[in-house]
């Protein structure tokens, strides 16, 4: 790994360190068509290396909504690196619906009901209120994705510059790597390594396609299974160098539970405003 002091690494590794856990969906993964007498490959590695990523979100797609408490750390160098352990319960829903509530270090709620951002800290009279499009691209692409997958991660990948990596490195079944896009850094690559299940389990960025220099990696660990096939992450840890430093971004979540009946107001600011 490189050192860094304001490089776009050193960005997204921040970027990553308030980034929610996501989770699996919950019906079977996506098979590609097997040869007759053969079992059937996970679609992640059978399909064109730039349709992958759209298989990952395949597994999603029978989320719903995620319920579940949050709890997002740094240390630096293998200590602390200074900043309260952030602890929040959260009910997230697709259409862009979120509803969050901050119990550490301090208590503050949002609520997004899909057009407007609402926020307030406790003791605040009003809540600050912005619309939806004016939220930075990390965190549209938070609200975007399910919560404990690697979908978020996965989002500033740039899938027509995909390509294999082959041989791909032990014990990877397939690793297939892509332009960063949106980023400052227009030469970075990004590798996604797939274990034999077709589950995503390393993602690496490098200065550039030599692959040379390492910038970060994120690790995906923890996982279980609420379905035979379908693997969900409990933890998922980013590390970067910077300034000589080892900096891990560590987000883990538990008391998770999906596709529940929700009630209308839990995205609705009134309720809590």
């Amino acid at each position: 790994m490189r050192h860094a002091t304001h490089s776009a690494p050193a960005r997204a590794l921040r970027a990553a360190a308030g980034a929610l856990l996501s989770l699996g969906l919950l019906s079977a993964p996506p098979r590609a068509v097997a040869e007759e007498g053969a079992a059937p490959r996970p679609a992640e590695l059978a399909v064109p290396a730039t349709n992958v990523l759209a298989a990952v979100s395949a597994r999603y797609a029978a989320v719903t909504n995620v319920s579940c408490t949050v709890r997002r750390g740094v240390s630096v160098g293998g200590r602390d690196g200074g900043e309260a352990e952030a602890v929040s319960r959260i009910v997230w829903a697709r259409g862009g619906l979120l509803n969050a509530q901050m119990v550490a270090p301090r208590r503050r709620r949002t609520v997004i009901d899909g057009t407007t951002v609402r926020t307030a800290a406790e003791g605040e009279k009003e809540p600050v209120s912005f619309p939806v499009a004016d939220q930075l691209p990390s965190q549209a692409a938070n609200l975007r994705a399910v919560p404990g997958s690697p979908e978020e991660a996965l989002a500033a990948l740039d899938p027509a510059t995909a390509e294999d990596v082959a041989p791909p490195a032990a014990p990877f079944a397939r690793q297939v790597a892509f332009r960063l896009a949106g980023t400052n850094a227009p030469n970075a690559v990004a590798v996604v390594s797939f274990d034999p299940d077709g589950c995503v389990a390393r993602l690496e960025s490098f200065d550039d396609a030599t692959r040379a220099t390492l910038a970060w990696t994120t690790e995906f660990s923890s996982p279980f299974e609420p379905s035979p096939g379908l693997r969900l992450f409990r933890r998922i840890e980013t590390a970067s160098v910077v300034d000589g430093r080892t900096v891990r971004a560590t987000s883990s979540f538990d008391r998770l539970r999906v596709n529940e009946e929700l009630p209308p107001s839990i995205f609705d600011p009134k309720a809590f405003f």
